[in-house]
């Protein structure tokens, strides 16, 4: 009885994951969304951010690509 209770459950468990997993590959499949490289100029709204850095480029890279300790600068 439990035996036949728990093939119940894993098939319909398995019934569920490949329906969502149809569900999202004919979502991103068919989707028209169109990614650009470039800003839309009529965006509500849009924003730009930019730094000076007084300092060598090599040491800047050196921060940068240290992902192991990017939380002692980067919060």
């Amino acid at each position: 009885m439990k035996n036949r209770r728990l093939k119940s459950i894993v098939l319909w468990f398995t019934f569920l994951l490949l329906a969502i997993s149809a569900t999202v590959f004919s979502l991103e499949y068919f989707s028209n969304y169109k990614s650009s490289e470039t800003t839309h100029i009529d965006a509500p709204v849009i924003t730009r951010k930019s730094i000076v850095i007084n300092a060598p480029v090599e040491k800047v890279w050196k921060v940068f690509s240290d992902v192991n300790n990017w939380d002692a600068w980067q919060k």
